[in-house]
């Protein structure tokens, strides 16, 4: 079914986010903010 797939996909990229999120913070302690700000936007 699409709508599986893309709820699937949905909290795959959401996991990733969160992941991404607290990388940057256990290492540099950056906000999601800064660490947007420097580029690190996902590809749309």
């Amino acid at each position: 079914m699409a709508v599986t797939r893309f709820i699937t996909g949905l909290y795959g990229y959401l996991a990733a986010l969160v992941a991404f999120l607290w990388i940057g913070i256990l290492t540099g302690g950056a906000d999601p903010g800064d660490s947007l700000a420097a580029g690190w936007l996902p590809p749309s």
